[in-house]
């Protein structure tokens, strides 16, 4: 019978990290006022990401 590596935890353990930065402003709630503010500050038909146009 085949062992099914997928599910052998020893094959895992090189892929984990041990280090794993922190964001303390991930912690808080975002508010429906925070979510509108963001939105005002959108430009309208603009699409999102970076401008690679010159």
């Amino acid at each position: 019978m085949k062992k099914n590596l997928n599910r052998d935890p020893s094959k895992w353990l090189p892929l984990l990290n041990d280090y794993s930065e922190y964001f303390p402003e991930c912690d808080y709630s975002i508010s429906w006022a925070d979510i509108t503010i963001a939105l005002k500050d959108t430009p309208n038909n603009k699409p999102p990401g970076a401008d690679m146009s010159a």
